[in-house]
């Protein structure tokens, strides 16, 4: 168990640095798109967007480094990754329910459920090696 941890902690860790890139860049860059889009409205629109996804990025990235430490023997901190998964699942599950409810409802809709998933297999698992 302790190897399907690593490996979805290590993706959650590359999935929260593209985003983190991408958010510093948006930001970076979203003073000049606000500049041109001043005229509709829009300024500023960008470097909202960039900072958002950087906050949003933080989650995935304690998950990711939590996993690791927790294969390392680290309980606590596996723990911590487990309950942050379990958060974060409670709100894909709800984004579910609101993309059902309003009929927005794609298969790949469910494609946000894998992953979490998987940790949490791993997690346990690796929890009950470590004790």
């Amino acid at each position: 168990m302790k190897t399907l941890l690593k490996v979805i902690s290590i993706i959650y860790i590359v999935g929260a640095a593209i985003l983190l890139i991408a958010g510093i860049v948006i930001t970076a860059t979203g003073t000049y798109v606000g500049t041109a889009a001043e005229t509709a409205g829009l300024g500023g629109l960008g470097m909202l967007l960039g900072i958002i996804m950087i906050i949003a990025c933080i989650p995935s990235l304690l998950v990711g480094i939590f996993g690791l430490k927790g294969c390392g023997g680290s309980s606590g901190l596996l723990m911590a990754g487990i309950v942050l998964t379990i958060i974060g699942l409670v709100f894909t599950v709800f984004g579910i329910i609101y993309s059902l409810a309003t009929s927005s409802f794609t298969a790949s809709s469910i494609g946000g459920l894998i992953l979490p998933i998987l940790y949490l297999i791993g997690g346990f698992g690796t929890r009950k090696e470590l004790m």
